[in-house]
């Protein structure tokens, strides 16, 4: 009987280490959770009165995405007239988990209980804090825009060879001595 001797990825050799990467990139590596990323979006705009009506989402480059959202009446309110409806009509919640009025802009994940909630959030506690002239739609627009923003520098970072060793490690994948994944 022939014994062989599996290593983990951290004992592997430098070149070994490049080849199990290599092939870890080119195997099945989409671990993005495309559908929480489109649930924060979609909870986000249903909270504030929009909805998703399309979408093209480019993960790598959110420049490149599309996407197309329903407008309410109110969607073209600006500046402090935007400021003063927000902060009547959208800033509390009841939380879903504990059944309490919470602020939404507080950082409780308040749409889907996950991170995207934040990165929506982002522009519009900006806007909270320093009114300017975007409309309701800009608001909505650059909030969409900021969860593919957060999404692609997901990707990137699962895209990386750090990544990737925290991966092989976490899940104790192991490799032969050249870097072939068994």
């Amino acid at each position: 009987m022939k014994t062989i001797e599996v290593y983990s990825v951290t004992e592997l050799s430098d070149k070994a280490r490049q080849f199990a990467f290599n092939g870890w990139l080119n195997g099945d590596t989409n671990f993005l959770p495309s559908d929480e990323i489109i649930e924060s979006i979609e909870r986000g705009l249903e909270f504030f009165g929009f909805s998703l009506e399309d979408y093209s989402i480019d993960f790598s480059n959110a420049n490149r995405s599309s996407f197309i959202i329903s407008e309410p009446e109110v969607s073209e309110l600006f500046g402090v007239r935007l400021w003063k409806y927000i902060n009547n009509h959208y800033l509390t919640y009841i939380s879903k988990y504990d059944k309490e009025t919470k602020n939404t802009l507080d950082g409780d994940c308040p749409f889907t209980g996950v991170c995207y909630d934040e990165c929506f959030l982002d522009p519009i506690r900006k806007f909270m804090k320093e009114p300017d002239n975007s409309s309701f739609s800009d608001l909505m627009e650059s909030a969409v825009h900021s969860v593919l923003v957060c999404a692609e520098e997901e990707y990137d970072y699962m895209q990386s060879k750090e990544y990737f060793i925290e991966e092989a490690e976490v899940n104790e994948y192991t490799f032969l001595e050249n870097g072939k994944q068994i």
